[in-house]
This record gives C-alpha cells, sequence and structure tokens, in this order.
C-alpha cells in the first residue's frame, strides 16, 4: 500500500479579489484540515505546503485573467511537488486553495 502524504496548496489565485482586510478561507484550509487532525485520521503524514506567489487583483490586458502568469508558475510548482511524491511511490493527498490547484494537481 502507498504512503498517504498530505500536501498542502493554499492559494487563493483564481479568486476574485477578497474584501479589503480579509484573507480568503482557501488560504486557510491547509492549516485548518492539520488543526482538525486529518492527516492523522487518514494515517498520512505531512509534506507541508507549496507557497503561493502573490495575488495580484488587477485583470491582465492581454489575457483578460487575474494572476495568469502566477497561475502558471504556481501549477509548475505544485505539478513538480505531486511528481516528486509520485517519485517516492507515495500517494498525495492535495488539500487547499481554489479550483486553480487542479492545474497542477492533475
Amino acid at each position: 500500500m502507498r504512503t498517504r502524504i498530505v500536501l498542502g496548496a493554499p492559494s487563493p489565485l483564481g479568486l476574485r479579489p477578497p474584501a479589503e482586510g480579509r484573507i480568503p478561507g482557501t488560504c486557510r484550509q491547509p492549516a485548518v484540515f492539520r488543526e482538525l487532525g486529518f492527516p492523522a485520521a487518514i494515517d498520512a503524514s505531512d509534506a507541508g505546503d507549496v507557497a503561493a506567489p502573490a495575488y495580484l487583483p488587477d485583470i491582465d490586458a492581454g489575457t483578460g485573467i487575474r494572476n495568469a502568469a502566477s497561475i502558471l508558475e504556481y501549477s509548475t510548482s505544485l505539478a513538480t511537488e505531486i511528481g516528486l511524491l509520485l517519485d517516492r511511490q507515495a500517494c498525495p493527498i492535495v488539500i487547499g486553495g481554489d479550483c486553480s490547484i487542479l492545474l497542477g494537481s492533475m
């Protein structure tokens, strides 16, 4: 049986800008799962988080997307970390962020 390893992906890069002074829940999700004992509950070790680049609220004129370059950068970093876990014959369980983390996970 493969070793389960939790990997946090606390990225808000695909979201609309939050209200001023607020931090999206997607940024806190991996930490909350850990506080609630999720890794232990599924008999998993913890690989920590893949830190997301800074969120930029402006829409890119060329693509019409917020954070397009950062989403690409983050997806690549997340895919690399998942690949390293797979190379170790682990079963990565990615928790965190908004739907844009699916790009790196796939």
